[in-house]
């Protein structure tokens, strides 16, 4: 005999209440909850369907070189809309989470004030059993942290971004292009943000936009692209601190509170 929902949830809450520490992983779904599509809806769009295009076709670097008002125009829809749209309740919920598990860290002696999360780390790292570089300043000692799929930059809105690691980069920073084609330029090693108003001037009869200012790599003038990991990627630049701050996070609080 199945479980009642009700069963299933209690369990769950149970498992919550019970947790030392807590790692979030989240999809296109819990974006969804914001009224945001799914990444099989994003290109259910008139002007997408007249041009006979699918995400597959759009979410590409090549597309920069075939159409580069097209191009921009896809992220440029994309990142208006995200920037738009207010997230759901389910972050603030998360927030509580993370807040119980805070006061019941402190409580423990498992925070991060304490000297066992130092002590955990330096153990790691002395037997090389964390990434080359990693510094404790670097990884959150809160017993709590987010890993993401989602583009939109959402969680740090509210999360410190030493808890958040998006592993497909997020619509707000952008990198280089370098030569999308042939790939025989690499793209220019700087990451920047887009400015905190800026908006692209999207058509939304045709889906097209001009590149601007905001969208020119500062550090050779030429085209910029979106800092995340599209289809067929040769030339995105993964943000490796963000990686490792996980990996370090991950294995020092199991040491600390398992170990």
């Amino acid at each position: 005999m199945q479980s009642s929902p009700q069963t299933a949830w209690r369990a769950a809450a149970e498992k919550l209440a019970s947790a030392d520490f807590l790692l979030v992983a989240t999809g296109a779904g819990f974006s969804a909850d914001s009224s945001l599509p799914v990444y099989a809806d994003i290109a259910n769009v008139d002007a997408y369907e007249k041009m006979d295009l699918e995400y597959q076709d759009l979410c590409v670097p090549y597309m920069l070189e075939q159409d580069e008002e097209l191009f921009y125009g896809f992220w440029g829809s994309c990142t208006n809309s995200y920037r738009d749209t207010k997230h759901h309740k389910g972050y603030q919920i998360l927030l509580k989470w993370r807040h119980t598990l805070r006061v019941k860290a402190s409580v423990n002696g498992t925070d991060g004030t304490k000297s066992r999360f130092q002590a955990a780390f330096d153990r790691l790292k002395k037997c090389q059993a964390l990434p080359a570089g990693v510094t404790v300043d670097s990884v959150t000692n809160d017993p709590f942290f987010v890993y993401t799929s989602n583009v939109d930059s959402h969680f740090k809105r509210d999360f410190d971004s030493k808890e958040v690691y998006e592993l497909h980069g997020n619509v707000e920073n952008w990198q280089c292009a370098g030569d999308v084609e042939t790939g025989a330029r690499e793209p220019c090693d700087k990451i920047w943000k887009l400015p905190k108003y800026f908006r692209f001037n999207l058509d939304a009869e045709t889906m097209k936009a001009p590149g601007a200012e905001a969208t020119t790599c500062p550090e050779c003038g030429g085209k910029g692209r979106p800092n995340v990991l599209m289809f067929h990627d040769r030339q995105w630049i993964a943000n490796k601190s963000e990686e490792n701050g996980y990996i370090a996070w991950e294995s020092v609080m199991e040491l600390v509170c398992h170990g």
